[in-house]
């Protein structure tokens, strides 16, 4: 009977042990990664693929939109329009209320899901004219700004031409998930020297949409000087800012583009793991979601 005793309370303390393991593991996962920024949807039916359209009851379809924000910065009033419909036969009011300017409103340590925020609009039709059907492919375009907060641990050696039984980690290549942000930094590079040490920064664009300066236009075309800049601030390695010769703004080539940065070390001190630090901003990104519809007049289904 003791023997019974003491496996089960064996087992008790086992399960025990397993779930503040468990919650451990969860609490320490970082937020502060994953490469997206807003995303939108459509609620589903709303709008419908297919709308019914009766002459002597003219009713409006209701267009719903649900929009995340799966980073960790706020981004503001979101400006949105919608297009690809001829607006003599059809006209859809521009969002408005879609917004990710409050604290919980993106991802935080106590807010890892993000923000969340959603508005409506709706489908007016003017005139079909003659026609029996209209087809279209509704578009929603927005823009909004965001700031990438890059914090990267490295390992540094201010010393490699000696060999030292007291390194604690071997300088390499660091490669990285995103910082919570559709752009950040992918991956470092680096070359150590005595008494100082030289990073490639590689930056990556990861998500869809396109990159543009924070003052462009949403609208229309964007300009060429517009497109594919960002600005990044000075890099710090343990809190000592780098002597960069690569300068701000950075212009992305196919998505990527690398600041090239010098930090003075101490040589005397053996290798140790420290912190990259920079923000990525003053960019926008601009994104679309897409829903083909399909209108029939009703009268002439009863035919």
């Amino acid at each position: 009977m003791r023997r019974w005793i003491l496996i089960l309370l064996s087992l008790g303390i086992l399960l025990i042990s397993g779930c503040f393991s468990s919650g451990s593991s969860t609490s320490s996962s970082s937020y502060m990664s994953g490469t997206e920024g807003i995303t939108m949807q459509f609620v589903q039916n709303n709008p419908p693929s297919v709308i019914y359209l009766d002459r002597s009851f003219a009713e409006d379809t209701p267009v719903e939109v649900e929009a995340f924000n799966r980073g960790t910065s706020p981004a503001g009033s979101i400006e949105t329009f919608f297009t690809g419909f001829d607006e003599a036969i059809v006209s859809i009011p521009d969002l408005s209320g879609i917004d990710f300017s409050s604290q919980d409103s993106y991802k935080t340590r106590y807010n890892p899901e993000g923000g969340y925020s959603a508005d409506s609009s709706q489908i007016s039709v003017q005139d079909l004219g003659n026609a029996d059907t209209y087809e279209f492919n509704l578009k929603l375009v927005y823009c909004y700004d965001y700031v990438s907060r890059v914090a990267v641990g490295i390992c540094v050696d201010p010393n490699p031409n000696r060999v030292n039984k007291d390194d604690a980690c071997t300088p390499g290549t660091v490669s990285t998930n995103g910082q919570g942000a559709p752009i950040g930094v992918s991956g470092i590079e680096q070359t150590p020297m005595p008494g100082n040490v030289r990073l490639k920064i590689n930056v990556k664009h990861y998500g869809q949409g396109e990159v543009l300066r924070s003052n462009a236009q949403c609208k229309g075309i964007p300009l060429r000087e517009d497109e594919d800049y960002v600005e990044f601030s000075v890099p710090t390695l343990a809190g000592i800012s780098g002597s960069c010769t690569t300068q701000s703004p950075l212009k992305l080539r196919n998505g990527q583009a690398s600041i090239i940065c010098n930090f003075p070390l101490e040589r005397d001190e053996s290798s140790y793991d420290t912190i990259l630090e920079m923000e990525i901003f003053n960019y926008k990104i601009k994104d679309s979601i897409q829903k083909s519809i399909k209108i029939i007049n009703e009268e002439d289904t009863l035919i």
